[in-house]
């Protein structure tokens, strides 16, 4: 059999079992093949496009039980005193005592909780950059995580308690209010080491309740260490410095005689509401104990700022706070200290 005979005979073959021109219902069909595949229902495509937005957040979630978790176990918060116990007096009605150092002196804002955010943020970090591909999640995860940190560092950095207006009172040894080294300065006549009372407002004035915890210890007499307290300059070493805190028995009644004090607790405090507070105030060694102010040559130790630690939120931070009026304890010019 030739070539030419076995390709006619193959042609008439093939074409003796063409089923011949396709439906158009195929031609159709074929056509919406691509259409069909790269649709997919409103309810998935809804999910993708959500997506992102529910990751964000989830994360926003994952940090807030984060920050109430810390806030409920309290970290940094000190122990109950021996005094908590059922058999204890009752603490109502025992008075402050200014003499008692201690009592309100705060330590220094714990970090830990900012510490766990950043940690936390720090990881979501990682896990997005490793275990994602999709651009919208990463996006979303940075944007947590930058609102996240902005937020954990405006608690930190941003005083929310402070003098703004309100009551101001002198207690146990004020001398007067006027003639002072430092104008307008409240003096007290106080001898060497003296404890005196000075007690103040304190308005809360950011936009979330706080609690105060206390003032920021004062190891060196007025000159506090960096990150611990206000650089308050001192004329010399072991000078004035506030020793212990109290409060009002009646928050009405605006009396720092003992009676009407009590010992210093954690005080809430709502959003522009206020506190008043009682400082104990020790002078140190070179209190001249005597009014000055006719004496040729004088000079008053004076107590300007505070540091006021309180927590916000879990996390703890400090605001230096100038007094209404300075506390002024005359000086002797010509006192030695012990080397």
């Amino acid at each position: 059999m030739t070539d030419d005979r076995l390709e006619a005979e193959v042609r008439s073959m093939l074409a003796g079992r063409d089923p011949g021109a396709a439906p158009a219902r195929l031609h159709h069909a074929v056509r919406e093949i691509p259409v069909t595949v790269g649709r997919s229902s409103p309810l998935v495509a809804t999910w993708r496009r959500l997506s992102p937005v529910a990751a964000g957040f989830g994360a926003v979630a994952l940090l807030a039980a984060l920050v109430v978790a810390v806030s409920l176990v309290g970290l940094g918060r000190p122990a109950p005193g021996p005094g908590a116990s059922s058999t204890a007096p009752d603490a109502s009605r025992v008075p402050f005592d200014p003499t008692a150092d201690g009592a309100g002196i705060a330590a220094a804002p714990n970090d830990v909780p900012a510490a766990l955010v950043i940690v936390a943020c720090g990881i979501l970090a990682v896990v997005a950059t490793v275990r994602t591909k999709s651009r919208r999640l990463r996006a979303a995860a940075s944007v947590v995580i930058g609102l996240a940190l902005i937020v954990v560092f405006t608690l930190r950095s941003v005083p929310m308690v402070g003098w703004a207006g309100g009551s101001v009172a002198p207690g146990l040894g004020i001398l007067d209010s006027t003639g002072g080294v430092v104008e307008d300065a409240y003096i007290f006549d106080v001898g060497p080491n003296g404890v005196l009372t000075y007690g103040f407002d304190l308005t809360n004035t950011g936009p979330l309740p706080i609690d105060i915890l206390g003032f920021a210890p004062d190891p060196d007499g007025g000159a506090w260490a960096l990150g611990m307290g206000p650089s308050q300059a001192s004329v010399g070493a072991a000078s004035i410095r506030v020793t212990a805190a109290g409060l009002l028995r009646d928050p009405s009644v605006y009396n720092l005689l003992p009676e009407d004090t009590r010992p210093w607790e954690r005080v809430h405090v709502a959003p522009r509401e206020q506190q008043f507070v009682i400082l104990a105030v020790r002078a140190g060694p070179c209190a001249l104990g005597r009014d000055n102010r006719a004496d040729s040559t004088r000079s008053d130790d004076v107590l300007e700022k505070i540091g006021v630690v309180y927590e916000v939120v879990g996390f703890q931070a400090m605001a230096v706070v100038t007094l209404p009026k300075p506390i002024a304890i005359p000086h002797n010019t010509n006192c030695q200290l012990p080397a």
